[in-house]
């Protein structure tokens, strides 16, 4: 049995605070957004990491997400959930990316994406917090990897799909064990619907950064990258930003681990950053889908634009089902990062007009056209699907 996922840890979280204001919230209570409308971002006490790990001790244990105890939020072994979390593997792209350019393939994950690391974190303490009930929006994956991990430890789960998520995601979301709605509208109508409903106490809102852990399960790619590469952190991150949650938590694990300065790690002594867990300067960071992304796809493209303040949807967006996006929340978390970093949070490449035609994405006229087509028009649940034991 893993190690990892039956030994009691400490937990060193201490609070939570506000991603704009600063402003403390208790921690071991429920939270979503911040008075101020804003994500919150568990806090943990470093200096006390630091006298009670090394990272010695992080490597000897098994290479799963659930390594890295300390520095997550559950504070009780029993309200770990898991369905097999591994280490990803880096894989060398040598034909096409030369020898230095390696991918991080999170496909090995339960439920064969990324995923799986926000939602088995955000599960785990919705389980911790005695959360009954929760509902998301989604276009397929999260909803996907919501159903699984809540299924296995028993919270009702129901997802809200635009009516034109590809089919196969809609029944995989189905046989994870949620209950599914199709709605005549996009991916931030059905997050409206998530909204009312939780504002009317049916259920917990899971949409993206609007609860505060789930930025923690996706702050393990960043200490698995940092583990992998011997604690010293590649020049760039090509990242596929979506909502923002993993750029936020990758650059949250960067943070944490370069302040706990854990002195016992035994790091070279001859480079800077000596006694740290870190060795060198932050990555540059770029996000994007998949480092690139249809013409006006990426929702923190225009994250310096002052009307772009809070993160509202783009009128260009394309229409394809993997790239409808509702606006980013987390704008102004990803955007100084990128900045920082040097690199940009959510730059997209230009991609020719044929190649969205090839894959049946509208131009950003036609989606303009067809936002004016359907103003007016009111949203409503079309159809639910579930799929039963028998």
């Amino acid at each position: 049995m893993n190690q990892n996922l039956t030994t009691d840890r400490q937990t060193f979280a201490t609070h939570l605070e506000c991603s704009i204001t600063g402003e403390r919230y208790e921690a071991d209570q429920l939270h979503g957004l911040s008075r101020a409308g804003r994500p919150l971002l568990v806090r943990y006490d470093l200096d006390a990491v630091r006298s009670a790990i090394s990272r010695d001790t992080i490597e000897a244990r098994p290479t799963d997400l659930w390594r890295w105890r300390e520095l997550l939020p559950v504070r009780q072994t029993a309200n770990i959930v898991s369905l097999g979390e591994i280490e990803t593997p880096l894989v060398p792209l040598t034909k096409s990316g030369g020898p230095n350019v390696l991918v991080k393939d999170e496909g090995r994950l339960p439920t064969g994406s990324f995923k799986a690391r926000g939602l088995v974190m955000a599960v785990a303490m919705a389980k911790e917090l005695g959360v009954k009930k929760i509902a998301m929006p989604t276009n397929g994956n999260a909803g996907a990897a919501l159903a699984a991990y809540a299924t296995r430890c028993g919270i009702e789960t129901i997802v809200f799909c635009p009516d034109d998520t590809p089919e196969i995601n809609v029944r995989e979301i189905a046989m994870q064990g949620a209950r599914v709605w199709r709605v005549n509208g996009l991916i931030d109508d059905c997050g409206a619907i998530v909204g009312k409903g939780a504002a009317e106490g049916r259920w917990f809102d899971f949409s993206t950064l609007k609860e505060p852990y789930r930025i923690e399960g996706k702050k393990t790619m960043g200490l698995e990258l940092a583990a992998q590469f011997g604690w010293k952190l590649p020049d760039a991150i090509f990242y596929p930003t979506g909502g923002g949650t993993g750029l936020i938590g990758m650059w949250k694990a960067f943070d944490e681990a370069r302040e706990a300065r854990l002195d016992r790690l035994g790091a070279p002594q001859d480079v800077r950053g000596a006694g740290q867990w870190l060795r060198t300067d932050r990555p540059r960071v770029r996000g994007g889908r998949g480092a690139c992304r249809a013409l006006g796809g990426c929702k923190h493209r225009r994250g310096g634009h002052p009307r772009a303040e809070g993160g509202r949807r783009l009128p260009d967006s394309p229409r394809g089902p993997r790239e409808r996006r509702p606006g980013a929340g987390g704008r102004r978390s990803c955007d100084p990062k990128g900045r920082r970093s040097r690199g940009e949070a959510g730059r997209p490449a230009i991609v020719p007009r044929r190649w969205c035609d090839a894959r049946g994405l509208s131009s950003g006229a036609e989606h303009r056209a067809g936002r004016r087509r359907r103003q007016g028009r009111s949203f409503q649940l079309r159809d639910r699907l579930e799929i039963s034991d028998a």
